[in-house]
């Protein structure tokens, strides 16, 4: 049997600009290819003059640049009501405390979900899960953890803490783990099934195994737009696309969160079919694809956003080492950093990014190194990004970054790197993958911190560094 292209292709949704919500305010006679959305802040740019006078009011940002903006610095919200996970041999389980805690999460989701009264003032509830590993796999491989709307879900606490700020998921590590026991053989399909206005938060996601065609070994996404934050999805596999994570028609928000060793035919992490998603501070390392996008595949009509992301030995058979873009997809890249991502295919197969023709992917204040074949294949808008390959685009560099990088994929620079400093300011985010402030170096050229031909107000991040990583250093 010959396999072909998976069918995640066009769907009913109508499409729109990714780019620039306010297309009125483009120039009379603009062409269309100035709509791209950095295209459009180019412009913006060249119009302050070289005297660098602002215009009298601020131009609108890319909606793309500002919803990313707003999703790097997103913070918790309060907290409304609360149930308690935890495994114990107690009596009681009603998960108002940790020595009454609910033992299965699903149970403390079906009760949380009635404390919910809106028009009262309890918009969420919260579901607080303590340390340990809870099999999904009950019976049948259908069995998942099937998350609810308006209730949020927080794992690593060591079940002691009276508030939310206390726990530590990098220490009390809280698995979802697919199998149906620590040797077990069976696994689910899907470990979590999102939910929109749900929060996945402080979870590691491991041994999800969507078999056959199916998609989402770690988490399905259909039609819903669920919040991930500060999340492991490891060792999950998919036979068809979404090792860790499947998204259809939604517009999910991933933040903080680490995708390791997943494995899927498209898109080895993550597979979008007509979605706006919205990626923040992530890192993708040893993901594989065994034919398209190591770490995303981004079927036709997805046009989501990346920003402050790292990527690290992500591979293909095929195309997009790290990232494949298919026909009408638009997605677009700021301050992400690609290193030692591959395909198997020698020539034009984009050892970073790879675009199928029609596709039309920005990437700004990017940095590429050591992808093989090449860092970049197929078109795509570049702009302002370091690559080891002469590339097209205004502002793009060759010089060699001088980043390190450790056997564990951990990055840093050195003080004398090209990156520091060079970034496009209103292209910039205001934070790194580290979730700290960009800083501004003694290299500032003006007063106010920003390049006077850059400078665009409030939408001018100054001098940031190329690249998800800011450096903290004194600059040489």
């Amino acid at each position: 049997m010959v396999l072909t292209e998976p069918p995640l292709g066009r769907s009913n949704v109508q499409r729109t600009l990714p780019c620039w919500k306010d297309v009125s305010e483009l120039k009379t006679g603009e062409s269309s290819i100035n709509r791209h959305p950095i295209a459009i802040v180019a412009t913006m740019m060249f119009s302050l003059g070289l005297s660098g006078a602002c215009h009298s009011e601020t131009p609108t940002l890319p909606s793309q640049l500002r919803v990313l903006r707003s999703a790097c610095g997103s913070t918790e919200p309060p907290r409304r009501c609360v149930k308690r996970v935890r495994k114990h041999d107690g009596a009681v389980n009603n998960g108002t405390s940790w020595s009454s805690a609910f033992t299965d999460i699903s149970d403390a989701i079906h009760n949380a979900k009635k404390e919910i009264d809106v028009k009262n003032g309890v918009d969420h509830c919260e579901v607080w899960v303590s340390a340990g590993t809870y099999y999904i796999f009950s019976t049948r491989r259908s069995d998942t953890l099937r998350m609810a709307p308006h209730v949020y879900l927080y794992g690593g606490f060591n079940g002691t803490e009276k508030t939310r700020g206390k726990r530590n998921p990098k220490v009390h590590l809280t698995t979802l783990d697919g199998r149906d026991g620590p040797a077990g053989a069976d696994r689910v399909y899907h470990v979590v099934t999102g939910a929109s206005h749900a929060v996945l938060d402080g979870f590691v996601i491991a041994n999800g195994e969507a078999r056959g065609a199916r998609h989402g070994g770690g988490m399905y996404n259909d039609q819903v737009s669920p919040t991930v934050r500060n999340c492991v999805f490891q060792d999950n596999s998919a036979g068809w696309s979404g090792g860790a994570i499947f998204n259809n028609r939604n517009r999910p928000l991933v933040t903080g969160s680490r995708f390791l060793n997943n494995r899927a035919k498209y898109g080895g992490a993550i597979a979008n079919r007509a979605t706006r998603d919205t990626l923040c501070g992530n890192t993708f390392m040893q993901n594989k694809a065994h034919k398209r996008g190591g770490a995303i595949y981004n079927d036709s009509d997805a046009s989501g956003t990346v920003g402050n992301s790292y990527f690290w030995r992500n591979s293909a058979d095929k195309e997009g080492g790290a990232i494949y873009n298919k026909t009408s997809s638009e997605p677009a890249f700021f301050h992400c950093t690609f290193v030692d991502n591959f395909t198997k295919r020698k020539k034009k197969s984009g050892g970073a990014i790879y675009s199928k023709k029609g596709a039309n992917p920005s990437v700004a204040n990017c940095l590429f190194w050591r992808n093989r074949p090449r860092p970049i294949s197929g078109n795509a808008d570049v702009r302002y990004s370091i690559l080891d390959v002469p590339t097209k685009g205004e502002g793009n560099r060759t010089d060699d970054p001088l980043l390190t990088i450790d056997r564990a994929g951990a990055m840093t620079l050195n003080a004398t790197s090209p990156c520091i400093d060079a970034a496009n300011g209103p292209l910039a985010l205001e934070l790194d993958i580290t979730g700290h402030k960009r800083v501004v170096h003694p290299k500032a050229q003006d007063k106010s911190g920003c390049n006077p031909i850059f400078n665009l107000g409030n939408t001018c991040i100054p001098h940031a560094d190329i690249g998800a990583l800011e450096y903290r250093g004194k600059a040489q």
